[in-house]
């Protein structure tokens, strides 16, 4: 059977926290796009083309769409969970640890399975983050 998208995310979601790099990973990273800006190359080939939608202006980027519904539905899922779980101060590994059960989820066509709760940590890991008054 042919690997779908999200069965090579869960791949990458594995390999990341087999090498111990959960930690080092912004969780923002997890739910990112692929920007196409104007004058990609991307946009020029044809078989991509049937994916792109208007230009936004605003952002400076074509909107486009995957063939594959779920693949969008679980990046809108992540980045939305990621914003909330940063938000609350969660550590990274729980951060992970929902991204993993989202993708699972995906992975399984089924996203009405809850996710557990949160659990705030005290404190920030000594890895640096975005966020520090040092960093430009």
């Amino acid at each position: 059977m042919p690997q779908t998208t999200i069965d090579s995310y869960l791949d990458l979601l594995d390999t990341v926290e087999n090498l111990g790099l959960i930690e080092h990973v912004a969780p923002v990273q997890w739910g990112l796009r692929l920007l196409i800006t104007s004058g990609s190359p991307l946009a020029e080939l044809p078989e991509f083309r049937e994916h792109l939608r208007e230009f936004d202006d605003n952002a400076l980027c074509y909107r486009w769409a995957h063939p594959d519904p779920r693949v969008d539905a679980l990046q809108r899922a992540v980045d939305q969970r990621v914003q909330v779980l940063t938000g609350e101060n969660c550590s990274r590994q729980q951060i992970f640890g929902d991204v993993r059960a989202l993708a699972s989820q995906a992975a399984s066509g089924n996203f009405d399975v809850p996710l557990p709760q949160a659990a705030a940590i005290p404190a920030r890991v000594t890895i640096p983050y975005l966020t520090e008054p040092w960093y430009c």
